[in-house]
C-alpha cells in the first residue's frame, strides 16, 4: 500500500508512533456528482466555426456516465451519486475560440521541431493542452465549517469547480467570501445541531470543520457524521493530542488534519534540501518538487545561458522560472538568472545536485537551532532528530524549556529569549548552519531571524502565523516562511480532488499547483510521444510507472495506469485530471 503523506491520519490504518501518518487517496469515501462536459473538437483537427458562443458540431449525444469503481460510501443504496444526480453542459464560446488561436500559433511555430533540434524539443515536449479536454467533471457538495484563513483558502482552491455551502458565526467573513466567491453563506455556530441542519448540512458530500478552535471542529466533526451520515468528514486540529485520541476511536470523524504535523513536515523537507524555498515529495519520496531562489552566486552551468544549453541534473525538469515579469512554462529559448525562482521537478539526487549548483557554498545541514519550543517547535524538533539532525532549543518559558528537555534528551536546551547578544556569542549560536524561528508570535520570529543572520546563522525559516507577515518577512531577508494555516489548507483541499489525484501542492499563493494524476484508458493522449504532446497549459515533469519513477524524454510514450506529475496554472487543475 502506498505511504500516506505526513499530518494525516486515518483511524483504521494509523501507526502507531508519534507521526501521523496520512490519507490513501484510492479510499476516500467522497460521493460525487458527475457534470459531463462535452468533448470539443481536437486541436489539430478541422476548423470550428465559432459565432456567438456557439461551436458548430461541438455538441453530440452522450449516455449519463455508470457509476464510478472509485466511487465509495458508508452505504451505496444512499449514494446521491447512485441517484444519478447528473446534467450536461457545453464547453463553447471564447474558450474554444482560444483554443482555436493556440492552435494556429503551435502550427506556425511547428517548423523548429521539425529542424532536428532534440535539446529545444526537450523543453517543449513533456506538456499537455488542457483548455478544452472537455469530458466529464465531477462535482463535490462540500460543507465549510470557519471562513477564516484556512477556509478562505480552502475556497479560492475550490469554489470553481464544486458546490460550497460556507458556515461562520460573524457575519462580515460570510460577506467578505461572498463577495468575492460564488458561494451559499450561512451564520451559525459549527457546535449548535439546529444550525447545521438549518444550513443544509444533510446534503453534503463532504464537510471540512476549519475554523481557529480545535473543540469547534471536534463537534461540528461529530455533529455533521450525524446529520449527513453518507458525507466525509475531515476536521482541522492544532494539537496531537487529538490524534491520539482519534486513533484511539474516541473521536467520530473521518479525517483528522493536524497543522502541527504539516508544519514540522514541511521545513523538515526545506532542511533536508539546502537552497529550497519549499518542497514537497511524490511518489512515496522518489519525486521532488523544489522551489529554489536564484541567487548571484549561482552556477553558470545553469544560469545565463538558454536552457537548452545548460547542464540541467539528470532526471530533473524545470517546471517554472518565475521572474519579474511573472512565472513562465519554460522551453529551449529560456533563460535563469540571478534574482529568479525555479521550480524543479526531479529525483531527490537531482533535487540535490541543483541545490550544489544554485548554493555552492551551502552543503548538507547537520546542525540546527529552534527559537521556541511550544507545540510547533517540538514537533519540528522531533521530526528533525528522527533524520539524525543536530539540534540546539532555546525557549523562555521555565515550564517548556523542562518539558523540552525531557522530551528530547539528544538536543541540547536553552532557557532564554535567544535575543541577548552575549548568550548567542557565549553559546555560538551563530555558528549553526540554519535557525528556525517557531514563536507564537510573528514579530519575534521576524526579530529573532533578522539578529541571527547578522550573527552569523545563514539560513533562516520563520513561522508566519499570519498572511500579512509573510510579505514582511520576505522583506526582511528571512530565506522562507511558513504560514501553518496555508500549509493545512492545503492538505485539506486534497479531500475534494478526483480520486485518481492522489496528490496535489501548491505554489505561488496557490496559483500554481502540481498533481499526481493517474492516466486513464480513456485519455486522449494514451500511446502519444511526449514529443508529439502539445505544448499549452502544463507540464509533465515525471510519471510513475509501475511504482518506479520515470523521468520522461520526447521518445517516450503515455501508458495507461501511468501516475503523471503535471504543473500547472490552478485554474486549468480540472482540465488537466479530465485530459488525463
Amino acid at each position: 500500500m502506498r505511504p500516506r503523506p505526513p499530518g494525516i491520519a486515518r483511524r483504521s490504518e494509523a501507526p502507531q508512533h508519534s507521526s501521523a501518518s496520512c490519507v490513501d487517496r484510492d479510499r476516500l469515501p467522497v460521493a460525487r456528482r458527475h457534470e459531463e462536459r462535452v468533448v470539443l473538437p481536437p486541436l489539430d483537427g478541422d476548423a470550428t466555426q465559432v459565432d456567438g458562443g456557439r461551436v458548430d458540431g461541438a455538441v453530440q449525444d452522450h449516455a449519463l456516465p455508470p457509476e464510478p469503481a472509485h466511487v465509495r460510501t458508508r452505504d451505496p443504496g444512499r449514494s446521491r451519486t447512485a441517484r444519478g444526480a447528473c446534467r450536461v453542459v457545453a464547453e463553447a464560446g471564447p474558450v474554444a475560440a482560444l483554443l482555436r488561436a493556440r492552435s494556429g500559433r503551435r502550427s506556425a511555430s511547428g517548423g523548429r521541431d521539425e529542424s532536428g533540434d532534440e535539446e529545444e524539443r526537450r523543453y517543449r515536449t513533456h506538456a499537455v493542452t488542457v483548455q478544452g479536454a472537455g469530458l466529464r467533471f465531477e462535482l463535490v457538495r462540500v460543507f465549510l465549517i470557519g471562513a477564516g484563513q484556512v477556509g478562505s483558502t480552502i475556497l479560492e482552491a475550490l469554489h470553481s469547480d464544486h458546490e460550497i455551502t460556507v458556515l461562520d458565526t460573524e457575519m462580515s467573513r460570510l460577506q467578505a467570501v461572498a463577495d468575492r466567491y460564488d458561494v451559499t453563506t450561512h451564520e451559525g455556530d459549527g457546535t449548535s445541531r439546529r444550525d447545521l441542519a438549518r444550513a443544509g448540512v444533510g446534503s453534503a458530500d463532504l464537510v471540512l470543520a476549519c475554523t481557529s478552535r480545535d473543540e469547534v471542529n471536534l463537534v461540528a466533526g461529530m455533529f455533521a457524521r450525524r446529520e449527513a451520515p453518507s458525507a466525509t468528514t475531515v476536521i482541522r486540529t492544532s494539537n496531537v493530542e487529538y490524534v491520539e485520541l482519534w486513533r484511539g476511536g474516541q473521536l467520530d470523524v473521518d479525517f483528522v488534519v493536524c497543522s502541527e504535523l504539516e508544519t514540522a513536515h514541511a521545513i523538515s523537507r526545506i532542511i533536508g534540501v539546502p537552497a529550497a524555498r519549499k518542497t514537497d515529495v511524490f511518489a512515496d519520496g522518489q519525486v521532488q518538487i523544489v522551489e529554489f531562489a536564484v541567487e548571484e552566486g549561482a552556477s553558470t552551468e545553469v544560469t545565463r545561458l538558454p536552457l537548452r544549453d545548460a547542464k540541467v541534473p539528470t532526471d530533473s525538469k524545470v517546471a517554472a522560472i518565475i521572474g519579474r515579469s511573472g512565472t513562465t512554462l519554460p522551453g529551449g529559448d529560456d533563460v535563469i538568472s540571478p534574482g529568479d525562482r525555479i521550480v524543479v521537478i526531479g529525483s531527490p539526487q537531482a533535487a540535490l545536485e541543483w541545490s550544489s549548483l544554485l548554493a555552492p557554498n551551502g552543503g548538507a545541514v547537520r546542525d540546527v537551532v529552534i527559537f521556541g519550543a511550544g507545540r510547533v517547535g517540538s514537533q519540528i524538533a522531533r521530526v528533525l532528530l528522527e533524520q539524525g539532525i543536530g539540534l540546539r532549543m532555546i525557549e523562555i518559558s521555565r515550564e517548556q524549556a523542562r518539558r523540552a528537555a525531557e522530551a528530547f534528551p539528544k538536543a541540547r536546551v536553552y532557557r532564554a529569549t535567544g535575543f541577548e547578544p552575549d548568550f548567542l556569542e557565549r553559546e555560538r549560536i551563530g555558528q549553526a548552519q540554519a535557525g528556525i524561528f517557531a514563536m507564537r508570535d510573528d514579530a519575534k520570529n521576524q526579530y529573532g531571524a533578522t539578529l541571527a543572520k547578522v550573527h552569523g546563522i545563514p539560513f533562516t525559516i520563520a513561522i508566519a502565523h499570519e498572511a500579512v507577515s509573510e510579505a514582511a518577512f520576505d522583506q526582511a531577508r528571512i530565506d522562507v516562511s511558513v504560514n501553518p494555516r496555508r500549509v493545512t489548507a492545503e492538505e485539506i483541499v486534497r479531500f475534494a480532488l478526483d480520486p485518481r489525484t492522489k496528490q496535489v501542492a501548491m505554489l505561488e499563493g496557490n496559483r500554481y499547483e502540481v498533481l499526481d494524476v493517474t492516466t486513464r484508458d480513456s485519455s486522449r493522449y494514451v500511446g502519444t510521444a511526449f514529443r508529439d504532446m502539445p505544448v499549452h497549459g502544463a507540464l509533465i515533469g515525471a510519471i510513475v510507472r509501475n511504482g518506479a519513477a520515470v523521468f520522461p524524454h520526447g521518445d517516450d510514450v503515455l501508458q495507461v495506469g501511468d501516475r503523471v506529475i503535471v504543473f500547472t496554472e490552478a485554474a486549468n487543475v480540472p482540465w488537466v485530471v479530465e485530459a488525463l
